[in-house]
């Protein structure tokens, strides 16, 4: 018999049931009424979940005793058998990025200790966090290493990231946490040996905004509403809290010019000569965030739109991160006939960013969209790609939005500026995947103004590059300081026709 105390508390108690997660071989117990995907992140089983867990991106599907369910959406009542999707492989990621010259001799290495121990560099994405290893005395870089950022499971943008540590410090100590085993698994990969490990004397790290605060542990929902106020300005310097590195490293965070403009970009146009070079010019960094700098006249203007995860293959039904198998470039011959190619020419997974907006063109120039995003001569919304692979009319909206904001984001901080795309004489793409980008793709879906007449040059990964310079650079880290004072920030949130631009760039060009 139970006190009568305790009858309402037995009347409220659920039953436990077992989930048996097949690919994993784990089963866990968890009470009845349990959310699935809650499960999961407690029983350390990952899946991506880019709009965290808001029933809006359909990443998170798993087969359920032989149906398919989105985790997110599934309240397990019963014994039920899990299985995930299996891995499509390692992320295949362009980390090294083009520095305009940068050469170091004894008289410019950037740490007093710099005749012995290497060096870590860091750029850690929204999406993908990319790492090498530098010799301290000779500058040489000694291995490279990329992984998913796992923050992915909590949202694949950093608002939606900011928004999970809202009120909360034990999520934004989860993401830290997250970020650090990450990094620690790099490092990992690059230097086997746990002595050797603490042979890593200096750390550098560049980052957006809000990635840069989760990493130093500072609350990052701040920087999502007015005043946008970061928590530090300019670069900061931390211990090595967490990092497998040498206990005395330092860890250099490159410096951040507001709340939208991170140390990734200071990094980046620093490290690719953005800031030395003549002429008006535009730095574009194409990833989850669009982060955009104007050179124009002597001056230098910045800001950054929220363009989401369609460029890292997310949100997109057929989408996939750039691993092997994944569609890469897309061609049209003068028959019309659309072909594609794969990376490692394996057979296709799924479509990548840079194969996304080859596709999105090829479709546009072969009329099977029109300049609304209208799939008008596929009748079940559907263009097939291979056995299982097609593209949306869904996902070609996500196409839309996504260089959208970027398109709106140029046009609006060239209004700002007084400028236009006419007085440009110069394009720096940058990003981990610019380098497989095409010109004429970007223009014919819009993404960069057809009256661009200026030269063009594809960069890849200049925030680890600006990363590994600040290890080994005086020189450098005061071009890096200098930089982040010159750019003056645009907000482009508090701008009437930023909202029109977007609306405007929603549309495809004319063909």
């Amino acid at each position: 018999m139970y006190p009568l105390e305790n009858m309402k508390y037995m009347k409220n108690m659920k039953h436990t049931v077992k989930i048996t997660f097949t690919r994993e071989k784990v089963e866990i117990e968890v009470p009845e009424g349990t959310n699935l995907l809650s499960a999961m992140r407690g029983a350390g089983i990952f899946v991506e979940t880019p709009c965290n867990g808001a029933g809006l991106c359909g990443k998170c599907l798993v087969d359920l005793d032989g149906r398919p369910q989105r985790a997110c959406s599934c309240v397990v009542t019963r014994d039920v058998r899990v299985t995930t999707p299996p891995s499509k492989g390692k992320i295949v990621s362009a980390d090294e990025g083009i520095s305009a010259g940068w050469e170091t001799d004894d008289r410019d290495r950037a740490h007093a200790h710099e005749n012995s121990g290497m060096g870590l560099a860091v750029d850690l994405g929204t999406t993908v966090i990319s790492a090498c290893l530098a010799d301290l005395r000779t500058g040489e870089t000694a291995a490279r290493a990329s992984c998913l950022n796992p923050q992915t499971e909590y949202g694949g943008d950093v608002l939606t990231r900011a928004g999970f540590c809202r009120g909360k410090p034990e999520n934004l100590k989860k993401l830290r946490d997250l970020v650090l085993q990450a990094i620690n698994g790099l490092v990992e990969e690059m230097i086997r040996d746990a002595e050797e490990r603490r042979s890593i004397r200096q750390v550098s790290l560049a980052g957006n905004t809000i990635m840069e605060h989760i990493f130093a542990g500072f609350d990052p929902t701040p920087l999502t509403g007015v005043p946008f106020q970061p928590a530090f300005e300019g670069a900061l310097e931390l211990p090595p809290s967490g990092l497998r590195v040498a206990p005395d490293a330092r860890v250099f965070l490159a410096p951040c010019v507001s709340a939208f403009v991170g140390g990734d970009i200071t990094a980046g146009i620093a490290a690719s000569g953005f800031t030395r070079e003549k002429g008006n010019g535009l730095f574009i960094d194409i990833g989850t965030n669009g982060e955009i700098v104007l050179r124009l006249r002597g001056k230098m203007y910045g800001t950054s739109t929220a363009a989401g995860p369609a460029f890292e293959g997310m949100n997109i039904s057929c989408g996939v991160r750039a691993v092997p198998g994944a569609i890469e470039r897309v061609f049209t011959d003068e028959t019309g006939k659309i072909t594609f190619e794969t990376i490692d020419g394996l057979p296709p997974v799924g479509v990548c960013g840079s194969g996304l907006l080859d596709l999105t063109a090829a479709l546009l120039r072969t009329g099977i969209i029109d300049e609304t995003g209208f799939m008008a001569r596929c009748p079940d919304g559907q263009y097939p790609l291979a056995e299982g692979l097609a593209l949306s009319q869904k996902d070609v909206r996500q196409v839309q939005l996504a260089k959208g904001a970027v398109a709106a984001g140029v046009t609006t901080l060239l209004t700002a500026a007084g400028a236009s795309y006419e007085e440009l004489d110069s394009l720096s793409l940058a990003g981990a995947f610019s380098f497989h980008l095409n010109l004429e793709s970007l223009k014919t879906i819009g993404l960069i103004d057809p009256r661009f007449r200026g030269t063009a040059r594809f960069i890849g990964n200049t925030s680890l590059e600006g990363a590994r310079l600040s290890l080994l650079s005086r020189k450098f880290r005061e071009e890096l300081l200098s930089a982040a004072r010159k750019i003056k920030p645009v907000e482009l949130s508090g701008r009437s026709d930023f909202q029109e631009n977007f609306l405007k760039a929603m549309q495809f060009p004319r063909l």
